[in-house]
């Protein structure tokens, strides 16, 4: 997970949403948005595996 601090205390963290929204729920964190980019049934390549 990365996470880049943006102005007034925004963040902006990029990893696997299915991980990373559980851990940012544990550590209390609120959530308003989630932008995804789901694999579409493999037709999209992101250029590795998982």
């Amino acid at each position: 997970m990365i996470s880049s601090a943006q102005p007034d205390n925004d963040r902006l963290f990029t990893g696997d949403c299915r991980l990373v929204l559980p851990r940012l729920t544990r550590q209390g964190v609120k959530v308003q948005t989630c932008i995804t980019s789901p694999p579409y049934y493999g037709l999209r390549d992101y250029g590795y595996d998982g």
